[in-house]
């Protein structure tokens, strides 16, 4: 079976990364969108939430990316590119453009936070609501274990595994094989980034997620390694948890936010400005290992 998939028709190999993300979302959101009822003060609870949180990123991340990749790319043994050492200077471009990226993710969060759905569509607006609060009690509890042992256990749970998961499966997977199939670059970025911020079933955070989908996409393609957007990644979330741990703040959300700078259009511009200038150089810096035709 295998076999026949890596010498799929590009469309059909982007199709079972694709219908695999569409049955995860179908069972992980199933039952959610309700008030959460848990004792969330229970150092027990808490302990317990986070084994299932990372029993969660293997089932539905970590082991998936590593079998998808298995059935569909010609290169077995390191279809996900992670043998491919990324180059220091990239990485440490790329750490000073999600920096930089901040404000003009902060400005989405604002934009995105500021649409309003239709009266028909309240029920479903009310749903996501629910669902994102949920999400955001959960982090907050987590967030709010004060001792180093939560730090590194949040840091690895919340920033590492995330990243490393995340980018296995949508970028290294779902993104190569959208590529392929549209012999787009972009487009199959950002058909990937798109997907990447609708698994997180959080509507108010879809802009500035999308987003970072994006940017986290174009370094893929760049550096050629999986490496740099999981550094990323690891980056924009660990800083949330570093950022929460040192402030003793549990509220500060992983992407983007209400700050000042995202409110201020000087801020705001310069972030884009310097966001794209930083792009630029990584794109020119790198030499694109992944084609129109990769898969």
């Amino acid at each position: 079976m295998s076999t026949g998939l890596r010498h799929a028709p590009p469309i059909l190999k982007a199709m079972v990364p694709l219908i695999f993300i569409v049955v995860m979302m179908a069972f992980t959101t199933a039952g959610s969108g309700n008030e959460f009822t848990m004792d969330l003060s229970d150092p027990a609870l808490i302990s317990m939430m986070k084994v299932s949180q990372f029993i969660g990123a293997l089932i539905l991340f970590v082991i998936p990316a590593f079998v998808l990749a298995y059935m569909l790319f010609e290169d077995r043994v390191d279809g996900l590119t992670l043998k491919i050492a990324p180059k220091a200077t990239i990485i440490f471009l790329s750490a000073l453009l999600i920096i930089a990226a901040q404000p003009m993710i902060g400005w989405l969060s604002e934009v995105n936070l500021a649409i309003k759905l239709p009266e028909s569509m309240s029920a479903a607006e009310q749903w996501m609501k629910n669902s994102e609060k949920t999400m955001g009690e959960l982090t907050k509890a987590f967030l709010s274990d004060r001792t180093i042992i939560g730090l590194i256990t949040n840091l690895f749970i919340i920033a590492f595994l995330a990243a490393f998961g995340e980018e296995l499966l949508f970028r290294g997977v779902l993104q190569k094989t959208l590529i392929a199939s549209t012999r787009n670059i972009h487009l199959g970025v950002w058909l990937a980034a798109i997907v990447f911020s609708a698994v997180h079933m959080q509507f108010y955070g879809f802009l500035p997620r999308m987003f970072l989908g994006a940017v986290l996409g174009y370094v893929f393609v760049w550096s050629g390694s999986i490496w740099i957007p999981i550094i990323v990644h690891f980056i924009n979330n660990g800083a949330a948890v570093l950022l929460s741990f040192f402030t003793g703040n549990p509220d500060v959300e992983k992407i983007g936010g209400s700050t000042d700078a995202a409110t201020d259009p000087i801020m705001v511009g310069a972030s884009a400005v310097v966001t794209v200038g930083l792009l630029y150089l990584i794109a020119t810096r790198s030499k694109p290992r992944i084609s129109a035709t990769t898969a």
